[in-house]
């Protein structure tokens, strides 16, 4: 069984999901649905994709989907890419978050790795936080820290920058480059 999930720049993730057929809609509860992709563009005009092994939706117009070995994609309007990889997650349709678990990696274009036992992301503020540990590495150096935040807050302003901020013991290895 393969499914399209498709979603519009001003919609909420919810409003994405289609399930044309009322007979195969009743099917589907209860059913893992192989190979889903989620995809949408943030109020900024950043492109974005999930996709995962399969996933669990809880009813015909579900408002929760739970993501095995889970995928996600932002392709920033600068040209960066930012992919990650984690062992489980959740699509929460109703506010709009994906909620990534067990071993999350993230690898930008741009050089940077980051390691953390969970991420969540909301595709309404743009905003991204971890609540345990962090391991991050980049051309400059490395920090460790108990929890980290990427602050955008588009639900309040679309050309927002943002701002990324460690904490809960913050250490920080800066290599400065060679002259």
């Amino acid at each position: 069984m393969a499914s399209i999930f498709v979603l519009s720049n001003t919609s909420k993730l919810r409003e994405g999901l289609i399930i044309a057929d009322a007979t195969l809609a009743e099917l589907a509860v209860g059913q893992k649905i192989t190979n889903p992709h989620f995809s949408g563009v943030t109020k900024s005009g950043d492109a974005f994709s999930i996709s995962a092994e399969w996933a669990l939706p809880d009813g015909v117009k579900p408002q929760h989907v739970e993501l095995n070995k889970p995928r996600a994609t932002i392709s920033f309007q600068n040209g960066n890419t930012m992919r990650t990889n984690a062992g489980a997650g959740a699509l929460d349709l109703v506010s709009s978050t994906a909620a990534l678990t067990e071993n999350v990696d993230l690898h930008t274009t741009n050089g940077y790795t980051a390691t953390s036992s969970n991420l969540e992301v909301n595709f309404e503020t743009g905003n991204i936080t971890s609540n345990g540990p962090v391991h991050a590495e980049g051309p400059i150096g490395s920090i460790d820290s108990g929890a980290m935040e990427l602050r955008q807050d588009l639900d309040v302003n679309p050309a927002g920058r943002a701002v990324l901020m460690f904490n809960n013991g913050v250490k920080l290895i800066y290599k400065p480059k060679k002259k």
